[in-house]
């Protein structure tokens, strides 16, 4: 298969996934494709494979000596995502898992605490690969970048720079 064709292909699966049926539905049509309907006709025979990659991101919080440290935030939203429901409201604990956004290249976090706030920038890559012809692709997010605003949250340190289902915790940060 052309590369175009497979690309086209792995685009209009991913808007699929991510957007519903009625949203690729107008595109596919207005792109006047038959490209993805094998797609669409073959069931997944064997979607077995375990994927190890995750779109999200573990924050581990530590003191200024490195040890973990439990903290309650009063919240922490993502920002720009659309909608203004926290992740975390009152919540202890030294890990916080964090979604990242598949589609971009740039999450931003909000950490509120008793009237201070402090916001966590996470930078990536995100590529696209294939399991299996019937059964769609896998997002792998690389390249990890991460800083703060060094208000309540200092020294940004990347642990694993591709998160992984595996990894404890990708990111370390100071409070």
């Amino acid at each position: 298969m052309p590369e175009s064709i497979r690309n086209i292909i792995m685009q209009d699966f991913v808007l699929y996934l991510r957007n519903g049926a009625m949203s690729f539905y107008r595109v596919w049509c207005a792109r006047g494709g038959a490209v993805f309907l094998f797609f669409l006709m073959g069931g997944c025979n064997d979607c077995s494979y375990e994927v190890d990659s995750i779109t999200r991101v573990r924050v581990r919080i530590v003191d200024e000596n490195g040890k973990e440290k439990r903290v309650k935030f009063t919240t922490i939203t993502a920002v720009g995502s659309g909608t203004t429901r926290p992740l975390y409201a009152d919540q202890t604990s030294a890990i916080y898992e964090l979604p990242l956004d598949p589609l971009a290249t740039e999450s931003q976090f909000l950490f509120k605490d008793r009237g201070f706030f402090d916001t966590i920038t996470v930078n990536y890559k995100v590529r696209y690969e294939p399991i299996t012809p019937n059964c769609g692709v896998k997002e792998i997010i690389t390249d990890l970048q991460v800083r703060t605003d060094d208000f309540m949250l200092k020294s940004p340190k990347v642990i694993h720079s591709q998160p992984l289902v595996y990894n404890k915790y990708d990111v370390e940060i100071q409070f």
